[in-house]
């Protein structure tokens, strides 16, 4: 599965990995896991949130996060 850069909504993000997306308690950073890959990649709302695009994967341990969809 090639993963997607932008989305317009959480979910639409969380349709394409079939699985929940989990927003860091501290900033507005969202998360996915790539369950092929077996790796969590990093989305962020710009500005107006009119869409959501990729950060990366990302790496280490994920931050104090919760659950934002379902």
């Amino acid at each position: 599965m090639k993963v997607i850069r932008t989305f317009d909504s959480v979910a639409n993000l969380a349709e394409r990995f079939g699985d929940e997306v989990f927003q860091d308690i501290s900033s507005e950073a969202l998360y996915v896991y790539h369950k092929t890959d077996n790796s969590w990649y990093q989305y962020r709302w710009v500005s107006g949130r009119r869409e959501i695009v990729l950060v990366g994967r990302h790496s280490g341990e994920l931050p104090l996060v919760v659950q934002v969809y379902p």
